[in-house]
């Protein structure tokens, strides 16, 4: 057999084809693929309390610091200190006009509400006319407590009402008619409360003083309707109920006007 001596090439090999790709299936990967892991949030550490605001500063600037703070709290003494307070004299005083100025309401209301408890009829004795008209009993009593009054000026000085000579014009008695009584009721009430208002004046806010506590508010008087007896009481459904003399144990209802 002959022998090939001429070059030695490579046979041809015929081109394989591409491995065909898997197919894959979506909804089997996200069943068999663990869900990952949710990060970890790390909660930041409050700060400490009882730290300094100078710990991260410099020597200079806590220097600084305290300077400020030391200026600033002499500042808040100083505008602390201009506020004065008031004086516990002109603290009595004012409470005291503020009862005597109730007073003063209180004989109004009374007087109103029973015109006829004073007059002609004031010259008989005590006894004698409150058994002729015991529904004048509280008008009268509070009329004969104006003279027993005491008042304060601005300077804080006291003055009973039937000891001083200028106001004893303004003291109503028994035997004043209704509308005399009510002109000098009136007239006292707006000299109390002229004083009342001087005396806050001279130590408001405005002056460098503290402002004043809150009064008190007024009571008021019992004053029963047009017909009603005197010692009638209101109840809370706004009508007023009165003993029944007849019926021991029961009221009589008067209407609210």
């Amino acid at each position: 057999m002959a022998e090939y001596t001429g070059p030695l090439v490579d046979a041809p090999v015929a081109p394989t084809a591409p491995a065909a790709k898997p197919k894959i299936n979506p909804a089997l990967v996200n069943a068999l693929t663990p869900p990952a892991a949710m990060p970890v949030q790390t909660v930041p550490s409050a700060a400490p309390t009882n730290v300094l605001p100078t710990a991260n500063m410099s020597p200079k600037d806590q220097a600084a610091f305290r300077l400020a703070e030391a200026n600033r709290k002499a500042a808040a003494q100083m505008e602390a200190e201009k506020i004065k307070p008031i004086p516990e004299k002109i603290n009595a005083s004012v409470l005291e006009n503020h009862q005597a100025i109730n007073k003063l309401d209180d004989a109004l209301d009374l007087l109103e509400s029973n015109k006829d408890a004073i007059g002609l009829k004031g010259n008989l004795g005590q006894f004698l006319l409150n058994k002729l008209d015991p529904k004048g009993i509280d008008t009268r009593a509070a009329i004969a407590d104006i003279g027993s009054i005491v008042l304060h000026d601005r300077s804080g000085a006291n003055v009973t009402v039937g000891e001083s000579p200028r106001l004893l014009p303004f003291i109503p008695t028994p035997s004043d008619d209704y509308e005399a009584a009510k002109s000098k009721l009136a007239r006292m009430r707006k000299y109390v409360a002229e004083e009342q208002d001087a005396i806050k004046a001279t130590y408001s806010k405005e002056q460098g003083f503290k402002e004043f506590a809150p009064l008190p508010q007024r009571i008021g008087i019992n004053k029963p309707p047009a017909g009603a007896p005197a010692d009638a009481k209101q109840a809370p459904d706004k009508n007023w109920y009165s003993p029944d003399p007849k019926r021991p144990g029961k009221y009589l209802m008067w209407k609210a006007e």
